[in-house]
């Protein structure tokens, strides 16, 4: 299953942007906006709205409806991009709760964008690792795992204890849904 951790890196790289959170979030509450729309409600330009746009659809996070010269957006995964569907899902579901669930979802999402992160959760989706141990699962010099699990032990995704690492029980369903791909 190796195949799926580098899309989901790259998903969650889609989604690893303010303005790109903010536009899902705002096609939620707005579906079937235009860019020109979303331009005009996100005081972007359009061609910054049209960019993350073009971005979002290709990671599969966006339907697309064109009606004449008019394109329009709406929220809705693309079966052919592998995960898409469960990570929309969940970012979605966080990004409902309020505005400053885009800083969430961006916190979360960060820990993810790294193909070696998820070398690491999926080292530890196999169970409790050393150090050392996972440096030789994964082929990261000492340098790199230190700062890929410093990254996901302050985004919650990793706790050591007496120097062994494990997964952390996610509190969240992104976490747990991005542990859960990352693990596979």
């Amino acid at each position: 299953m190796a195949e799926l951790r580098p899309s989901i890196w790259r998903t969650c790289r889609a989604l690893a942007n303010r303005q790109r959170l903010q536009s899902v979030r705002h096609l939620l509450t707005h579906p079937e906006s235009t860019v020109s729309e979303m331009a005009r409600d996100m005081r972007l330009s359009v061609s910054s709205a049209s960019q993350h746009l073009r971005v979002l659809n290709a990671r599969g996070f966006l339907g697309v409806r064109r009606r004449g010269r008019h394109v329009y957006y709406r929220v809705g995964s693309d079966d052919s991009v592998p995960d898409a569907a469960a990570i929309l899902t969940a970012a979605a579901d966080a990004l409902r709760v309020s505005r400053k669930a885009v800083d969430s979802v961006f916190r979360i999402v960060t820990a993810c964008t790294h193909p070696r992160r998820l070398d690491i959760l999926h080292s530890l989706g196999r169970g409790d690792l050393t150090f050392d141990e996972i440096r030789r699962a994964t082929g990261a010099s000492r340098s790199a795992l230190h700062r890929h699990i410093s990254k996901l032990k302050a985004r919650g995704f990793v706790e050591e204890s007496d120097g062994v690492f494990r997964c952390c029980k996610a509190r969240d369903p992104l976490t747990r849904t991005l542990v859960s791909l990352a693990s596979k």
